[in-house]
């Protein structure tokens, strides 16, 4: 909990207006589908990139369009991206991407937000601490938008890799409802419960 708090700090994201969701690592893309999507409808995943996304959604029954890099080099296509998001239900964006390591334009991620009024945004900043690109996180796009998610993990930065444990930064509205903390195997609940009393986990 309290890294989720440092983490939303340094996204300038103030604590009364979003969630936090503590549970295993894989667990946070399982709660997303449970949230966003459902059998039949559509995910949106930009390729080559991490591949828990694609196996949730086939174990939910989602299907998944891909869209590749642009040639030669390891960008999406920005406008290719912004169309195909505005018919979907899910869209899942890794920034910065695994395994290319490129970020998405801050300014690509605002304008995908506006052109997919009715997706679910799913922007999975397990990397972020190591982004040399000065891209701002999409923490701070939270605030008045209640479709975006943040899936953060301990894993990387913080030196954790063994307890594959991550949290989703979230609206209070998607974060209401059963906790994340019941899928973790390793923690109890106790122990996986956010200590601030902001959180409605």
């Amino acid at each position: 909990a309290q890294v989720a708090e440092h983490g939303l700090a340094r996204g300038r994201v103030p604590q009364d207006v979003v969630g936090v969701q503590v549970a295993m690592q894989h667990a946070v893309v399982v709660q997303v589908l449970h949230r966003a999507a459902h059998a039949g409808q559509q995910a949106l995943i930009v390729t080559p990139t991490f591949g828990e996304y694609a196996r949730a959604c086939n174990a939910h029954g989602v299907r998944i369009s891909e869209l590749g890099l642009l040639p030669g080099t390891f960008d999406p296509p920005a406008a290719a991206l912004l169309q195909a998001a505005a018919s979907a239900d899910v869209v899942f964006v890794c920034r910065p991407n695994n395994p290319t390591g490129t970020a998405l334009p801050f300014e690509v991620v605002e304008a995908m937000l506006e052109a997919a009024p009715r997706a679910v945004v799913v922007v999975d900043e397990a990397y972020a601490e190591f982004s040399t690109t000065g891209e701002e996180s999409a923490l701070s796009l939270l605030p008045g938008r209640p479709r975006l998610l943040i899936s953060r993990t301990m894993s990387k930065a913080f030196a954790f890799a063994g307890a594959r444990v991550g949290y989703m930064a979230a609206s209070r509205e998607i974060c209401a409802g059963p906790s994340c903390t019941v899928m973790l195997a390793t923690f109890s609940r106790r122990t996986a419960a956010p200590r601030s009393t902001a959180w409605p986990c």
